[in-house]
């Protein structure tokens, strides 16, 4: 599949809401009023306001400065007029209505930005000074319902406050140009850089104003909080892009818009700061904003920044943010930037390597730089197109939280060897953490601690503190304790069932006499214990000054090896036993365990380490086995002997086919309770039975003789190998497998090679007793009886000969490889020609003397002939075609791209190798369909390989000598998209406009072309087109989308819209109306003139309904009933004008 190019024609906006007219108002877009302290009771005062360049220009301004809480107007600011800035985002090549009214752009934002200084008199104890600006008024071509109506916009601040304060600070213009259909996502981009709030927060509930009291008034369904038509409109809650994201901390928003609109909203930013340990609000900020959603060409995106927004850190702690950058549409390159708003912090980022930039705010921070007020910064991202958001700015916040001073301590010697460590003045909420001692260090945690140290001297003491998640320095010092009484450590110990053990307790640096209390009563310094099982034992002791010391041990108790017992063994003479050490329990013993097998009175073991040892000597034996314990188990038994067995038969020579008994010689106690048994030494068949067999000399032949006597339950016996030769003869014939046919008399003494003697042959073909003619007999081979006699060793030996007789011998050509096509590497080729002589075979062609055919040579085709004439004269030849190339291996590309879903045909070209192989790409998680093998084949992407978008495939040659050569081909998954859309109007009478709108789903890549079929006949391959319906009718509408890379999908809904008629009077002398047509039984009447007289007809003239009326304007005709059809209403008002209208029930 081939990516589908297409050549796009960008344009930097389509046209939008058009303007009725241009407004006489100021057309006030939205604006906010900030201060900043610059001495007591001094404010640098600013205005800002955003003018729509549709409307008048501004002029001077004035802000009224009051108290809040009385409402007393303390002064009126008088702003002269400045001059506007044009931030119209339009491309750099296009004019916006700021340049000219006869722009085509038909939008234009000016910025207005007023500064005044405001100096407070007379205020007296007023506090809270609240700043109002109110003008005429919002633009006229707002749809939302606050259309025209008076701007009214104000904050407050606190002019008492200890520590001075100012207003926050708004990186990011409040007027926005939305495109419909797209996701939209924006921070207000407050920064607070005086860090005199410790948070800021925002409402949305207040709304638009008109006055200080009186909020803007929305048309339904819209609200203050749900201000704009978006995607899952009412419901603010479902998950974006549907819904409202609305974040009220940091006061960002996010929604997907859905219709042709302008509106404004409103919201209040406000500052906490904490006075005498509680929150309160110090300031207020009113900032309104305006939002044109338009039409857009395809490259307009919106920009964002991601990551965290709020971290904490510890004072002399490093934080950093990796800032993310979002470009909805990711076709053009953004730019991030860090605006240097704290000092020492460094900044990175990949500006210029990537589309989609990320950056990295890393700040170390100082001791002292802890404060409760948070630190801010700002991250801006800058787009290079003619988007309509070219760039955005968000707000991160750091709070420095306060490393804990170091705690100091003071211990406690309280009994003994029990100290109490104490921090000095603890602080409330603070953790405390001790670790006491080393080798191993005991860490406990609390203000107060006691801890009973093990050994005396100086002990090492470290202590730190945290709070709120911060660390204080670590303080270091020792402790001092003197000597003590101290229990030396009683060791764990292990003994054998039915041992005893003796323990012994040792103190040191006791004052006075020693007490000694175990568990087992006793008193003494020393006991001797005997446990019948595993047992924990207690000991305490306590000197004369009261110090006591307690331990315990454990004394395990191990049973003995569980040895079974041995059986006292019979042997037969020459025969050995396997003496074995096994266990009563489960018939092995662990490796752990050691044996010994020892033969009395011999005190040195036979064998140690090992479980089973074969003895054949009789005696008595001993078996010991101990555990890895020192456990041990004894075993006494015998091991007796029995008369010996032999098995013996002489060997022997005969003639071949010659016969001979072969006799057993006698064994045993040589009764009849000797068995004797003969096999096939080659084959272990059974030959016989009994003392004596007879044998034939066909073949040399080898016996197994067993001899075997019944005793002691069991058979003592004994076996050797009898040999049975058969005599060789020197005569050695060679007689050729096949004659030609018209061959004439051969004397078959000929091929008589070696030694002397008598041949004779009986055959109708022979004559004379050893001349053989093949034309004799017309059959395709003769069987010829012959019997030799062989002067050197009296023997005859009888053999049938078949002499097969063939015109023309069977000739053919093979190689070592058994194949024609060769690369250079293989060399030199063993050829193979059959039959083959070295007096009656040639080769014919580049073949050397020993049959090799050197493939190192230039590539193209060879032909080799290979001759064979036959010991009997018969001539044939066979010929081979042998090939020579160069090892190549290709994957056909034709199609590099398959859509999400599909399976990718896989196929592969090879020449001169033996076959190939398929290779998966690294981290594929696909398979063939087929073998790896097949040069032809299926790939099954995997999930992961669909995550990733795209596979890669390997190919290789695979040949014993050929080098390896290797292709390879890059798949792309392309996205399938899910064909959808809407329309705006799905009923209306004739003619009808209806708006599709495209809604189509694609994962990635992007739609390049759209087919509608609009089921009149019409089609369309705009996105979202507009189509005029002129006749009445049900329609069907199908929508048909391909991706640039091909991949294609359609939806049809099946009668989607229908025209009706319009009622059309066909005699009217006054103003009737009748509504609504087509109607489902239910009509309104209305008349300028009084009513007399109503009748409906059906299409055929019958009256359905009449009525008298009595002079009413008005009338209403329910409960009709109506079957679905074209329906006759006939009106007479009181002036006997007539009106008559075709109406349509459905």
């Amino acid at each position: 599949m081939k990516k589908l190019n297409k050549t796009l024609l960008i344009i930097c906006l389509g046209l939008g809401i058009i303007y009725g007219s241009k407004a006489d108002a100021n057309n006030i877009l939205g604006g906010e009023i900030t201060w900043n302290q610059v001495g007591k009771d001094t404010f640098m005062i600013t205005l800002t306001l955003y003018r729509d360049c549709n409307g008048n220009a501004f002029g001077n301004q004035q802000v009224l400065v009051k108290c809040q809480s009385t409402g007393i107007t303390l002064d009126t600011l008088i702003f002269s007029a400045v001059s506007g800035v044009d931030i119209t985002p339009v491309c750099k090549t296009s004019c916006s209505r700021c340049d000219s009214s006869s722009c085509s752009f038909i939008y234009g934002i000016q910025k207005y930005e007023y500064k005044q200084m405001l100096i407070i008199q007379n205020a007296g104890s007023c506090c809270k000074i609240l700043l109002a600006y109110s003008q005429c008024c919002r633009p006229s071509t707002i749809t939302t319902g606050p259309a025209s109506t008076n701007f009214y916009i104000d904050s407050w601040f606190n002019r008492c406050l200890d520590k001075p304060d100012n207003s926050p600070v708004f990186m990011n213009a409040p007027v926005h140009i939305l495109c419909i259909g797209l996701d939209f996502q924006w921070a207000p981009g407050i920064n607070e850089n005086d860090r005199d709030s410790v948070s800021l927060s925002y409402s949305y509930n207040n709304g638009p104003r008109i006055n200080s009291t009186t909020k803007v008034t929305y048309i339904s369904p819209y609200t203050y909080e749900k201000f704009i038509y978006f995607w899952g409109f009412p419901n603010t809650s479902l998950p974006f892009p549907r819904g409202f994201d609305l974040d009220l901390k940091t006061g960002e928003y996010g929604f997907r818009t859905m219709k042709l609109e302008q509106t404004v909203t409103a919201y209040n930013v406000e500052q906490w700061r904490k006075i005498n340990g509680n929150y309160e609000q110090i300031s207020s900020t009113t900032r309104e904003t305006h939002f044109f959603v338009v039409k857009c060409p395809s490259n307009v995106s919106y920009l964002g920044l991601s990551g965290p927004k709020y971290k904490e850190v510890c004072e002399g702690d490093t934080v950093i943010f990796s800032i993310g950058s979002i470009d909805y549409t990711y076709k053009d390159s953004l730019k991030i930037y860090y605006n240097g708003e704290i000092e020492d912090a460094l900044w990175s980022d990949n500006n210029g390597f990537t589309k989609i930039p990320t950056g990295n705010f890393k700040w170390g921070t100082k001791i002292g730089d802890a404060s409760r007020l948070p630190y801010y910064f700002t991250g801006t991202a800058k787009s290079s197109s003619c988007d309509l958001l070219t760039s955005t700015t968000r707000v991160y916040q750091i709070i420095v939280k306060k490393k804990p001073s170091p705690p100091a301590f003071h211990d406690t010697l309280l009994y003994c060897n029990e100290i109490k460590l104490e921090a000095i003045t603890p602080l409330p909420y603070h953790t405390y953490y001790w670790e006491i001692g080393d080798n191993p260090s005991v860490k406990l945690s609390g203000s107060k601690i006691s801890y009973l140290t093990p050994k005396s001297g100086h002990i090492p003491v470290s202590l730190y503190s945290l709070y709120n998640g911060c660390k204080s320095d670590i303080i270091r010092d020792t402790v001092s304790i003197d000597t003590f009484m101290m229990l030396n450590k009683l060791t764990n110990d292990t003994i054998c069932i039915n041992d005893s053990l003796i323990v012994r307790a040792n103190v040191k640096y006791n004052k006075g006499k020693v007490s000694y209390q175990w568990s087992t009563q006793d008193s003494l310094q020393q006991i001797m214990i005997k446990p019948g099982q595993t047992t924990t034992y207690k000991l305490t002791v306590v000197d004369s000054f009261g110090c006591r010391s307690i331990d315990s041990f454990i004394v395990s108790v191990k049973p003995l090896p569980d040895l079974m017992p041995h059986p006292d063994f019979s042997i037969c003479s020459g025969d050995s036993v396997w003496l074995s050490a096994l266990s009563a329990g489960n018939g092995s013993f662990d490796l752990d365990v050691i044996p010994c097998f020892y033969k009395l009175p011999d005190p040195n073991p036979l064998q140690c380490g090992y479980f089973h040892m074969q003895r054949k000597d009789s005696g008595d034996y001993v078996i010991k086995v101990t555990s890895k314990y020192g456990c041990v188990a004894l075993d006494t038994f015998k091991l007796s002997l029995y008369p010996e067995v032999k098995a013996f038969a002489a060997d022997t020579t005969l003639c071949p086919n010659e016969t001979i008994i072969l006799q057993a010689d006698s064994t045993g106690s040589k009764s009849d309770s000797t068995i004797y048994l003969w096999y096939d030494y080659l084959t272990g068949d059974l030959i016989g039975n009994g003392q004596s067999i007879t044998a034939k000399a066909d073949i040399n032949k080898v016996f197994r003789l067993y001899a075997a006597e019944w005793f002691n339950d069991r058979y003592c016996k004994d076996s050797s190998l009898v040999t049975l030769n058969r005599k060789n003869t020197l005569i050695d014939p060679r007689f050729p497998e096949s004659f030609c046919i018209n061959d004439s008399f051969t004397d078959l003494r000929i091929f008589i090679k070696h030694g002397k003697g008598l041949l004779y042959a009986l055959h109708n073909s022979v004559i004379d007793s050893y001349y053989y003619n093949p034309a004799i007999s017309n059959m395709f081979n003769d069987s010829i009886q012959i019997t030799f006699t062989d002067f050197s060793t009296a023997c005859t030996y009888d053999s049938l000969l078949i002499f097969s007789k063939k015109e023309i011998p069977a000739v053919y050509i093979s190689n070592q490889y058994f194949k024609s096509s060769f690369c250079p590497e293989y060399g030199k080729i063993k050829l193979y020609g059959n039959p083959f002589s070295p007096k009656y075979s040639k080769w014919y062609g580049p073949v050397d003397d020993s049959s090799f055919f050197d493939a190192n040579t230039s590539t193209g085709i060879y032909t080799l002939v290979y001759e064979y004439k036959a010991n009997n004269g018969c001539l044939n030849r066979d010929t081979l075609i042998i090939s020579i190339g160069k090892t190549a291996i290709s994957i056909d590309k034709s199609d590099t791209a398959i859509c999400s879903g599909k399976h990718f045909s896989a196929k592969a070209n090879v020449a001169f190798a033996q076959k190939m192989q398929w290779i998966y790409g690294l981290g594929s998680d696909g398979f063939m369909n087929g073998s790896i093998y097949n040069v032809q084949n299926t790939y099954v992407p995997g999930a992961g390989e669909k995550l990733k978008r795209g596979f890669m495939l390997y190919a290789k040659t695979i040949d014993p000598v050929c080098p390896e050569t290797w292709d390879s081909i890059k798949v792309y998954i392309a996205a399938q998209p899910k064909a959808d859309f809407s329309a705006d109007m799905l009923t209306g009478n004739t003619p009808l406009n209806v708006q599709f709108r495209d809604q189509t789903n694609i994962a990635y890549d992007y739609i390049s072309d759209y087919l509608w079929n609009f089921g009149d006949g019409d089609t369309s391959s705009a996105i979202n087109p507009l189509h005029l319906y002129a006749d009445t009718g049900h329609y069907s509408v199908s929508l048909k989308v391909v991706s640039d890379y091909g991949c294609a999908d359609s939806l049809t809904k099946n009668n989607l819209i229908y025209v009706y008629p319009v009622a059309i009077p066909e005699l009217v002398k006054t103003n009737f109306k009748v509504y609504p047509n087509p109607s489902h039984d239910k009509i309104f009447i209305e008349s300028e003139i009084g009513l007399q007289k109503i009748s409906l007809y059906n299409i055929t003239g019958k009256i359905i309904f009449e009525s008298d009326e009595t002079g009413s304007h008005t009338a209403e005709l329910t409960g009709l009933h109506l079957s679905d059809g074209l329906y006759l209403l006939k009106i007479t008002d009181l002036e006997n004008n007539t009106g008559i209208f075709h109406l349509g029930f459905q």
